[in-house]
C-alpha cells in the first residue's frame, strides 16, 4: 500500500512495530477494498478449481460443472439433472466417454458398452476408491465401513466374497417373499386400497432383507414406527443428500454445530449396536447348536456367512465382527433401498400402462391359475413369467435405482472407449447415462417391455449395454435375491389387483424423481389397487 514501506536495513524491533501499526491502520481505512478483494480472491480460486479441468484430461467432453452443481442446489430431480449436464455431451461425442463433475471430483464417466466391459472386467487397472477422499468418522464410514465388500480390493475383496459366495448362490426364499407378499395385501386392506408406494414398498423390501439376510424380523410392514426404522430412514435420507458428495466434508462440520446432524450420527450407532447384536446372537445360537441339520436353502444370509468363515483354516483370511458388520451393512442398504425403489418404479409403469399390465396379468393367471385366493409362485413357475421379467428389465433400464457405480482409481496410464486416460485419474460406470445414450439404445426414452422380448433389441446387443447390477466378478452379489424378490412380489400383485394412478397424482403427466443422490427413486407415488378377488 502506498505509504507503507519497509527496508530489510533498517530492520529492528521499534522500526518493525511501527510499521505493523501503520500497515493495519490503512487496512483499517481501506477494510472494504481490502474485503472485497480478498472474497474476490476468494471466490475466484474456488470458481477456477470447480471449472477447470486437469490438463491431462481435457481432451475429453466435459459437463458444466458450475451448472451440475447449480442444479443439484436448486433440488432438480436426479434424472432432469442427467438429462440438462449428461446427455447433451452424450449427443455432442457419439461416444459414452465423458467428464463429469457432480461426485466433487472430475471423474471419467463411463456410458457405452465397450468401455464399461473394460472398465469393470479390468480391476487391476480399475481398483475401487470408495470413500477414499471422506474424513474420519464421516456418517457415510461410520455406518458402512471402509472395510467392507464394495469398496476392498485384490485379497482384501477375495476374503469378503468367499463367505458371502454360499449364501448368494442358494435357492431364493421364495416362500418368505410370498409370504410376506400376502402380509403386503392385508396393509393395502387398512389403506383402503390406496397406498403411498415408496413407503409400503420400502416397508416390505425391509422385511424381507431383514428375514432372508439376517433373521431377524423388523415388522416393518405391521409396524412402520419402530426406532430403528426412523433411525434408518434418517440415517439414508442424509447418506443421499446430494451436498454429501459434493462437499465431502460438510457432514463432519456439520456433526460439530449441529445437534440435529449429532442426533443422526446417534442413529448409525444404534444400527451399528442391532447388527453387532445379530452378529453376537446368532454366533451364541450356532455355538450351541441350534439350526444343526436345517438345509442350506433354508438358512438366512449371516448363517452362511459365519459357517463360511469360521470354516475357514487360514485364520489370516477370516473376516473380523467389524468386517462382518460393515457388510451387512452393505447388503442392508443394496438389498433394501435399490429393490424397494425397482418395484415402485415398476407400479408406476404398469399404472400408466394398462395394456401393458392387463397382458402382464394374462401371463401370472396362465401360469398360476385364476382361483380367487392368493398363490405363491414355484421356482418353477417364476421361470415362466417372462413377461413380467421383461417389465423388471426395462424398468431397471429406464430408471436404475442406483444411479452409477463408485468410483475406481486409474492405477496406469490405459484407454477407455478409445481415449487415452491418465494414470491418476478417477472413473466411473455411469449406469443411467448408458441406459438412456441414445447411441446405446432406440428411443431411450420411452420404456418399452418388448425390447426384452425373444428376438427384441437387447438380443442383439452388447450385454454389457444393461447393467443395472454391473457385471463381472464385482457384480452385484444380491442379484438374484433382488430379481426373485421382485418377480413373486408382482405375479401375485398383478393376479390380486388393478393398478391405477390417482386422478390428482403429481405423476399424472409423467414420473417425477426426487433430487436424492446415487440412488433414483421417486417422488411420493401413491397408487389405488382395486381388488379383483
Amino acid at each position: 500500500m502506498e505509504g507503507v514501506k519497509f527496508s530489510l536495513a533498517r530492520l529492528n524491533a521499534r522500526n518493525l512495530q511501527v510499521w505493523l501499526r501503520n500497515f493495519v491502520q490503512q487496512v483499517r481505512e481501506r477494510k472494504g477494498f481490502v474485503l472485497l478483494l480478498l472474497g474476490y480472491l476468494v471466490v475466484y480460486r474456488l470458481y477456477s478449481a470447480i471449472v477447470t479441468v486437469p490438463s491431462s484430461l481435457k481432451h475429453l467432453k466435459a459437463t458444466n460443472r458450475i451448472k451440475d452443481y447449480q442444479y443439484m442446489l436448486q433440488g432438480k430431480p436426479a434424472d432432469v439433472r442427467k438429462r440438462l449436464s449428461a446427455l447433451p455431451v452424450l449427443r455432442q461425442t457419439g461416444s459414452g466417454v465423458f467428464l463429469s463433475g457432480d461426485r466433487g471430483v472430475w471423474t471419467v464417466a463411463v456410458a457405452e458398452p465397450k468401455a464399461a466391459r473394460t472398465l469393470l472386467m479390468k480391476t487391476s487397472i480399475f481398483p475401487k476408491t470408495i470413500f477414499a477422499n471422506r474424513p474420519r468418522g464421516d456418517i457415510i464410514e461410520k455406518w458402512l465401513g471402509k472395510d467392507n465388500i464394495v469398496n476392498s480390493n485384490g485379497d482384501t475383496w477375495k476374503k469378503h466374497r468367499k463367505p458371502a459366495n454360499p449364501a448368494f448362490h442358494k435357492a431364493m426364499p421364495i416362500n418368505l417373499f410370498g409370504r410376506l407378499t400376502k402380509t403386503f395385501f392385508k396393509q393395502v386392506e387398512l389403506e383402503n386400497n390406496r397406498v403411498h408406494v415408496n413407503k409400503i414398498m420400502q416397508r416390505f423390501t425391509l422385511d424381507a432383507i431383514g428375514n432372508g439376510a439376517f433373521d431377524f424380523d423388523f415388522q416393518a410392514l405391521e409396524k412402520p414406527d419402530s426406532k430403528e426404522i426412523r433411525a434408518y430412514n434418517n440415517v439414508m435420507h442424509i447418506i443421499f443428500d446430494p451436498l454429501n458428495f459434493v462437499i465431502p466434508w460438510l457432514d463432519a462440520f456439520l456433526s460439530k454445530v449441529s445437534r440435529a446432524r449429532r442426533d443422526v450420527h446417534d442413529q448409525v450407532d444404534l444400527l451399528n449396536d442391532v447388527l453387532a447384536k445379530m452378529i453376537a446372537k446368532k454366533k451364541q445360537s450356532m455355538k450351541e447348536g441350534n439350526g444343526a441339520g436345517i438345509a442350506d436353502e433354508d438358512k438366512d444370509l449371516l448363517t452362511m456367512m459365519l459357517v463360511a468363515n469360521h470354516e475357514e483354516v487360514d485364520g489370516s483370511k477370516r473376516l473380523t465382527d467389524a468386517q462382518l458388520r460393515s457388510d451387512l451393512a452393505i447388503f442392508f442398504v443394496a438389498g433394501h433401498d435399490t429393490t424397494s425403489n425397482a418395484l415402485t418404479f415398476a407400479l408406476y409403469h404398469l399404472a400408466v400402462n394398462p395394456g401393458v399390465q392387463h397382458k402382464a396379468r394374462e401371463e401370472c393367471i396362465r401360469v398360476l391359475g385364476d382361483t380367487p385366493q392368493d398363490i405363491v409362485p414355484t421356482a418353477e413357475q417364476i421361470k415362466e413369467l417372462t413377461y413380467t421379467s421383461q417389465i423388471i428389465q426395462e424398468t431397471l433400464r429406464l430408471n436404475p435405482p442406483a444411479q452409477g457405480t463408485s468410483q475406481r482409481l486409474v492405477a496406469e496410464d490405459t484407454e477407455l472407449g478409445g481415449y487415452f486416460i491418465p494414470k491418476g485419474s478417477m472413473a466411473a460406470l455411469d449406469i443411467w447415462s448408458l441406459h438412456h445414450n441414445p447411441n446405446v439404445w432406440d428411443d431411450p426414452e420411452t420404456w418399452n417391455p418388448d425390447r426384452f422380448a425373444p428376438g427384441g433389441e437387447y438380443e442383439s446387443k452388447d450385454s454389457y449395454s444393461w447393467l443395472p447390477f454391473g457385471h463381472g466378478q464385482r457384480q452385484c452379489i444380491g442379484m438374484q435375491f433382488s430379481l426373485a424378490e421382485q418377480r413373486v412380489f408382482l405375479s401375485m400383485l398383478l393376479r390380486k389387483y388393478e393398478i391405477s394412478l390417482p386422478a390428482d397424482s403429481i405423476h399424472a403427466k409423467g414420473l417425477v424423481i426426487t433430487p436424492q443422490f446415487g440412488v433414483l427413486s421417486a417422488d411420493n407415488l401413491i397408487v389405488d389397487l382395486k381388488p379383483r378377488y
